[in-house]
């Protein structure tokens, strides 16, 4: 069964990354297992685990699985909560003498080089898994539980508004657009291997406060159209 639910996972956050579920869809289990032809156990395994990392909501004793409402206070909300974890987290990384050749830094780097291929072949969906595999390991880095512990339910919230917004996710792929993602995150770590705490804290909020700025002006403008 572990398997299938890793499909059905698999299935829902690609179809999430594509735009084919967009924000407040509701997913029922039923319609879920009948496009897989699955059983409904490992569906809603799967739907269960996505509503553990803070991709989907479900209300106890409602029928359905739903995609959250994207908002501005929420944007906000989720994406200072997230800078607040990873500062913290590379602030603590950055006093514990980490240097290049330490494994849990040569992990991040090859998952860096992995990140470069996967978006120079357009691969949105293994591309987002590394982003997360990323970022998580900085997280890591800290060795404070609590951090780890909450990390991922925020990171994928924020997410949803990358798959919204963000150019790679939104527009037909172009090998030739300039992303500068791959050098923030070796800023991040040639900070931490430096023990350089303030600079570590500064190239975080380098990596994700312009993109919050850029997906405001986005939501806004779409509002705007809307009206």
């Amino acid at each position: 069964m572990k398997e299938q639910v890793e499909i059905a996972k698999e299935y829902i956050l690609k179809s999430i990354i594509t735009h084919r579920i967009p924000p407040s869809s509701v997913l029922y289990e039923t319609v879920v297992a009948n496009t897989l032809s699955m059983s409904r156990t490992p569906v809603r395994q799967a739907l269960n685990d996505l509503v553990s990392i803070g991709l989907l909501e479900h209300t106890k004793g409602k029928r359905g699985y739903v995609l959250p409402e994207l908002s501005c206070e929420d944007m906000l909300h989720v994406f200072d909560t997230r800078k607040c974890i990873e500062m913290l987290a590379v602030q603590e990384a950055a006093g514990l003498n980490y240097s290049y050749e330490n494994t849990e830094i040569q992990i991040i780097l090859s998952l860096v080089e992995e990140e470069k291929k996967m978006r120079e072949a357009g691969n949105r969906f293994e591309y987002s898994l590394i982003n997360r595999d990323i970022h998580f390991n900085f997280v890591k880095l800290s060795r404070n539980a609590y951090l780890t512990r909450i990390f991922l339910p925020v990171f994928w919230r924020t997410s949803l508004y990358d798959f919204s917004f963000s150019t790679f996710y939104r527009e037909p792929f172009s090998s030739q657009t300039f992303f500068g993602g791959f050098d923030e995150h070796l800023n991040i770590v040639d900070a931490i291997c430096k023990g350089d705490s303030l600079k570590a804290k500064e190239c975080i909020d380098i990596h994700i406060t312009p993109n919050v700025e850029r997906f405001l002006r986005i939501y806004s403008d779409l509002q705007d159209s809307i009206i």
